[in-house]
């Protein structure tokens, strides 16, 4: 590619970086094109990189600059400590000074880890430490001006593999850490933001950082690092001939910026999670009403008795009719030759029996609405079919399977998508002694995933597969009061959902997607109520149900990554925060007739924090 084309490829391209960010809220006046400032020296160890100018006063020794191949490649300019670094390191003094002096929005407990964290932009302070051990999210809201400003005391440390995650348009030069003395930055870390330290700053192996080191008074040591000044407005030019860095430099920084913005998108595939949760709902939706149906067709539920019929009533020769005195055949001996006068009529006629039916067939067809998050979310939406077949192995217990098939759509930010087609099976079974019933079932599925992910200069995509296994255990007890039917209910779901790994293909600064998985564990409790008519061979059911419903186990779905340029840095983003609780209301309408039914079904998952499911089905049953 000739220079001048790839130099108006990349001038064309800071626009789009500079439109999402702000103006510095601290301003670094002259320090603003510095990647590393040191007090008193700056030393490095291994294969450094740093874009970004350098430079170092009072103490101005610099150690592990090269030439050689465990050196600093400096894609800037070094300044030493000549007059550029000294005015530099004035303007770091009001830049610290200005932080030092924010009013704190939150004020933590002493030595708080930030890791777990997703904050939104505000002044955060910390009268002794900050610690970061996983992952801090910064969550801009959608507001490109959004600044994070951090206050501590003392230190400032990062655990090994700790990082720092930007989404819904937040900007790492937006980021600023005032640290009252130290901060160390742990192994492998991925951090954001400019560091103001009054001592010193010591970045460990393989630690990359996008934004500035920035020590006061003390040295900033590097070993093997990855450092880059973030790019802001102060470093865009209006013409050619005004851009300082060389296009290798500035390559080089877009690129690592790039690391940075590439990942906010990320957090929409946990909705591969969160649909495979959805779908396995709406198979126990399904069921649900299949059980239910099974319940009604019960010979005990419907006054079919199960057994043969009783013997004719014979009265005893010696009763009599309480009001005549006499007995009930006028009078004559019901085993004699003579015929009774009125005997006859009061012997009822045995019972008839209809033969129950063992055998059962349903298909039903399902659609679903989902939406998760907030600025940050994703809508998706499935529709499936399923078909099963049972046998009645005594009046009490009924086994069967089914298996079923669906495809969904997860739509996430910019344009990017996560379809999914699925096959299902699964064993199913209830028993029933008296009103009380348990149902439940187990089974599995497999996936393939088709994905595109807004990123950096292009459409990320990728493909892969995975399975997903799920289990389903309810417990009621139906409590008959004339035509209607109250049942108290009570039930866990438990689902895993597992991707296998994959490569992005498509992007500038594409990921490696780990292989991994998410799960769910749910409670629900809550009643049913049902009423049931007659119009002549035909039985109508009506019923509606409301439900607690709790999930016990992740709130915020992790998804593991990798740069594709850079597989040894492994982090971790969260999905969107998502509600524990919520109500579950379902309605239904059972028509049954002869050996046939048709049931209808809606169902809302209502309440639940950036959470809102919908579901409905219709099914066809037949029996014999």
């Amino acid at each position: 590619m000739k220079l001048p084309y790839l130099l108006s490829v990349l001038l064309a391209t800071i626009p789009l970086l500079a439109s999402s960010v702000c103006a510095q809220s601290v301003d670094l006046g002259t320090a603003t094109s510095f990647a590393v400032v040191g007090g008193s020296g700056i030393t490095n160890t291994g294969a450094t990189t740093v874009t970004g100018d350098v430079g170092s006063f009072p103490t101005i020794s610099q150690t592990g600059f090269g030439p050689g191949a465990n050196s600093v490649t400096l894609n800037g300019t070094n300044f030493g400590g000549n007059a550029v670094t000294q005015q530099a390191k004035n303007d770091m003094v009001t830049a610290y000074n200005d932080a030092f002096g924010r009013s704190a929005n939150v004020v933590f407990a002493p030595a708080f880890d930030l890791g777990g964290s997703t904050l939104v932009a505000g002044v955060y302070n910390d009268p002794s430490s900050f610690a970061i051990t996983g992952v801090l999210t910064l969550d801009a809201q959608g507001n490109p001006n959004a600044v994070w400003i951090f206050q501590t005391g003392s230190t400032l440390v990062t655990a090994s593999n700790s990082s720092i995650i930007l989404v819904n348009g937040a900007d790492g030069c937006n980021v600023f850490w005032q640290v009252g003395t130290s901060a160390t930055l742990g192994a492998n870390t991925v951090f954001i933001g400019t560091i103001l330290a009054n001592t010193s700053i010591t970045a460990n192996t393989g630690a990359t950082v996008t934004g500035r080191l920035l020590a006061l008074n003390g040295a900033v040591t590097m070993d093997t690092n990855t450092i880059a000044a973030a790019i802001c407005k102060e470093l865009i030019r209006t013409s050619t001939s005004d851009v300082k860095p060389k296009v290798e430099d500035l390559k080089a920084a877009l690129i690592l910026a790039a690391m940075t913005v590439d990942v906010s998108t990320l957090p929409g595939l946990t909705s591969i999670y969160t649909q495979g949760f959805a779908q396995f709902d709406t198979e126990v939706f399904t069921m649900q009403q299949r059980f239910a149906d099974l319940r009604a067709n019960q010979p005990f539920r419907t006054g079919r008795p199960s057994s043969a019929a009783p013997d004719a009533y014979t009265p005893s020769t010696s009763e009599k009719n309480p009001v005549s005195g006499k007995n009930p055949w006028g009078g004559k001996n019901p085993l004699s030759a003579k015929a009774g006068k009125v005997g006859l009529s009061v012997q009822p006629d045995p019972v008839q029996l209809e033969e129950d039916n063992r055998y059962g067939f349903f298909i039903t067809a399902t659609g679903n609405s989902t939406i998760a998050g907030d600025a940050n979310n994703y809508d998706g939406s499935s529709i499936g079919t399923s078909i099963g077949m049972d046998v009645r192995l005594s009046d009490s217990f009924v086994a069967g399977v089914t298996i079923g098939y669906s495809h969904s759509r997860a739509d996430l930010v910019g344009d990017g998508k996560v379809e999914t087609d699925g096959g299902k099976a699964a064993l199913y079974g209830m028993y029933q002694h008296g009103n009380f019933y348990t149902e439940g079932l187990v089974g599995g599925g497999y996936n393939s995933y088709d994905i595109e992910r807004s990123a950096f200069l292009g459409m990320a995509r990728g493909k892969t597969e995975g399975g997903q296994f799920d289990s389903y255990l309810g417990v009621g007890y139906d409590m008959t009061v004339g035509d209607w039917t109250i049942t108290p209910m009570a039930s866990l779901l438990y689902t895993i959902v597992g991707i296998n790994g994959y490569d992005e293909i498509g992007s500038l600064v594409p990921l490696k997607i780990e292989s991994q998985s998410a799960n769910s564990l749910r409670s629900r409790i809550g009643p049913r109520i049902a009423h049931t008519s007659h119009w002549g061979d035909t039985r109508i059911t009506p019923s509606v149900s409301a439900q607690w419903q709790h999930e016990f186990l992740d709130e915020e779905l992790p998804f593991d990554a990798r740069f594709a340029n850079n597989p040894r840095r492994r982090f971790t983003v969260n999905g969107p925060k998502i509600g524990r609780d919520s109500v579950l209301v379902t309605a239904g309408l059972n028509i049954a007739w002869k050996s046939y039914a048709v049931y209808l079904a809606y169902q809302a998952d209502l309440g639940r924090e950036n959470y809102e499911s919908q579901s409905a089905l219709v099914g066809f049953r037949m029996s014999w």
